[in-house]
């Protein structure tokens, strides 16, 4: 039987095909940066960048929107000293992708808040560049692993180095708990008290399932991302 052909996008000087199961399409759009100062928080901080926003996503009422957003390197790097050292650790990465991958994985957008975890650690080539995918969690305390806030996350650069890619799609799984909203045995003083054990768990679990058990396939977002090229 005859397949649906993957659509195709292209805009802003990007383009990629992506599985029509993920999204009924995608919205570009140039978004003006915010330059250093007294009044601005340093994670409002930012250049001019491109933001491609999907529509009709599988996942509905996540805690993040599915989006790609691509950042010109030097002018990031110019503004921000933290990011040029998240842009550092990638390179790093890429420089020698068979190596053990740092702690803290380099993540853009800049968020006040921090990684619970990360799992499905993988390097993945583009058209034209290369980059980190796994999945990650972000918080402000001890907080359960859920379907609400679980994300996948590419975070690239193109070979010339002039572009950074950074996305973040919304994954599920049918083993994980819809939301945060309660903690396994219901006291958070204990789960906070073995939350190491709990993370690691977890993350083992997330290591072990097939990739077609999340919601969307993994491997429908790892396509989705090497067929991309950044101009």
């Amino acid at each position: 039987p005859a397949t649906e052909a993957a659509p195709g996008f292209s805009a802003e000087g990007v383009s990629f095909t992506f599985d029509p199961v993920i999204a009924g399409g995608v919205t570009a759009k140039r978004v003006p940066g915010t330059p250093p100062s007294q009044d601005v928080a340093p994670w409002d901080v930012g250049p001019d960048y491109r933001q491609f926003s999907f529509d009709n996503y599988l996942l509905k009422d996540t805690f993040h929107n599915p989006v790609i957003l691509v950042y010109p390197v030097a002018d990031y790097e110019a503004m921000d000293d933290n990011v040029q050292q998240i842009m550092e650790s990638l390179r790093s990465i890429l420089a020698n992708p068979s190596g053990t991958p740092p702690s803290q994985l380099p993540f853009l957008p800049v968020w006040n808040a921090g990684p619970v975890m990360h799992a499905r650690y993988q390097v993945l080539q583009f058209q034209n560049g290369s980059g980190v995918r796994y999945l990650t969690q972000y918080a402000q305390s001890f907080a359960v692993i859920n379907n609400t806030d679980l994300f996948y996350t590419f975070q690239g650069l193109t070979s010339d180095g002039k572009y950074y890619v950074a996305a973040v799609m919304p994954v599920a799984n049918p083993n994980l708990p819809a939301n945060g909203d309660s903690v396994p045995g219901g006291d958070y003083n204990a789960f906070m008290d073995t939350y190491t054990t709990y993370v690691s768990d977890t993350v083992a679990q997330l290591e072990e399932f097939s990739p077609a058990t999340f919601v969307p396939n993994l491997d429908a977002l790892d396509s989705m991302f090497e067929s991309m090229t950044v101009k």
